[in-house]
């Protein structure tokens, strides 16, 4: 006699559909974009969000934006994440470039390939439905980490800060469900 599925894919489906409900609830309606002040002259940096978590579900969800202002027109604007110093772990690596329009100002997004390769430490392979994560370390240490974006040709430097968050439970979740789906694949 056949045995009984535990979860069928339509309560599989079921399943994740509320997780991601909860997921989202919580967080209500998208916040309003971060403005600069008014009030400085000198070069800023916003991060957007300025906090994220390193669930590999979450992290590739969000889009991470950085936008800056107060730079020479038309420069390169090279972005790093630097930090964690009181942990011992010397993390300082570029996620992301930028050129600055007629008025100094630029925006940039956190490219997968970064968040996945940088801030994952994973890898990433192609297969039957698509590119899977595949985690075989730990991601960078979870606290908050310094942003800098660096003018190339005026060496203005602008600051800001990111702060990782644990995966909390419903990441896990997510991730779980992930890997059900085949997106993600954890080796130990």
């Amino acid at each position: 006699m056949r045995g009984k599925q535990f979860l069928s894919k339509k309560g599989l489906w079921i399943t994740a559909l509320m997780i991601l409900a909860l997921y989202y609830l919580p967080s209500g309606c998208s916040s309003a974009p971060k403005a600069f002040n008014d009030a400085i002259t000198g070069p800023q940096l916003i991060v957007d969000p300025d906090s994220v978590s390193l669930g590999v579900a979450s992290l590739m969800d969000t889009d991470i934006v950085i936008r800056g202002r107060g730079f020479r027109a038309g420069e390169i604007v090279e972005i790093e994440i630097i930090g964690q110093e009181e942990k011992n772990q010397d993390v300082q690596m570029v996620i992301s470039h930028g050129q600055t329009g007629e008025d100094g100002g630029f925006e940039t997004r956190v490219k997968d390939e970064i968040k996945v390769f940088g801030l994952l430490n994973a890898d990433a392979k192609p297969g039957k439905k698509g590119m899977y994560i595949i985690i075989s370390q730990p991601a960078v240490a979870s606290g908050v980490y310094s942003i800098a974006a660096t003018g190339l040709d005026s060496d203005t430097v602008a600051r800001n800060t990111l702060t990782l968050k644990d995966p909390g439970l419903i990441d896990n979740l997510m991730d779980s469900i992930g890997g059900m789906l085949g997106k993600i694949k954890k080796e130990e």
